[in-house]
């Protein structure tokens, strides 16, 4: 008769688990769908905003606005089912809060730092230092800004790797790309072309290449003779251009002058 009563009383109590367990499983899907629909209207409101006629760095800056909302949607999502699973096991996570106090939470699980990094990356997006998109130089890393979350930025260099900093060691921030950039070129003629023509074919390339590249904002400026050696004059030409567009400015003017050079017979190219 006692063993009856105990396998009763195991029935009973594995029932209420097994419909404990199904009431959780349900909350977290209905978390999940939640989460999924809220990301949906997200993206669509971000297509909407981006579709507008808008300045690159309004664009730049909405894109990261947008990034940071998914970033705190998905954060909320994850904490409602760590929440969920221990009310599951029937732990209350603020008497566990309560009893460990906050401080001594946060340094069981070496906190310190993630609350640096959320309190950076807060002021770094409220100030608006970067936005996705920007070529920027952090602590030495060149790259694009492909992220920008509460806890870390992430950057991908020019040879594809990916670099994940945490914000709370951002410092110093080269932006590159925030509204303008200014290609500052270097160009080397040999002597063998006199010092005026020289100067006056560059201005000619420059001109043209303004003329038929958009992403040039201004009638370039060709600064004259910065330098003399070795058989070779140096010109310095400054060229302002819209952002992340001064390499490939760079690159072309470069190119266009060598043409020029070798048409014109002063150099040779083999």
């Amino acid at each position: 008769m006692k063993s009856g009563v105990n396998i009763f009383s195991w029935i009973h109590s594995f029932d209420g688990l097994f419909t404990k367990f199904m009431y959780s499983l349900l909350y977290i899907f209905i978390a999940y769908l939640l989460f999924k629909f809220l990301n949906y209207l997200i993206n669509r409101s971000l297509k909407l905003a981006l579709s507008k006629d808008l300045p690159e760095s309004h664009r730049r800056s909405i894109l990261t606005f947008y990034r940071l909302l998914q970033n705190l949607l998905r954060y909320s999502f994850i904490i409602s089912v760590i929440f969920i699973i221990l009310n599951f096991f029937g732990l209350d996570a603020k008497t566990i809060l309560a009893s460990l106090g906050i401080a001594s939470f946060a340094v069981a699980f070496g906190a310190q730092n993630l609350i640096k990094d959320f309190v950076s990356g807060f002021f770094l997006l409220l100030e608006r230092a970067i936005n996705v998109g920007d070529f920027v130089e952090i602590g030495g890393i060149e790259g694009t800004v492909e992220d920008i979350s509460i806890r870390s930025t992430k950057l991908r260099s020019f040879d594809g790797t990916l670099y994940v900093i945490p914000n709370g060691q951002i410092n110093t921030i080269r932006n590159y790309g925030a509204d303008y950039n200014n290609a500052v070129i270097k160009l080397i003629i040999p002597a063998k072309l006199p010092p005026k023509k020289g100067l006056e074919l560059v201005k000619e390339i420059s001109q043209k290449l303004r003329e038929r590249d958009d992403k040039i904002l201004e009638d370039p400026k060709v600064l004259g003779i910065t330098g003399y050696g070795g058989g070779k004059y140096e010109v310095l030409v400054v060229i302002k251009t819209k952002a992340g567009e001064r390499w490939r400015i760079e690159r072309e003017m470069r190119f266009e002058l060598l043409d020029a050079l070798e048409k014109l017979g002063v150099i040779e190219l083999i």
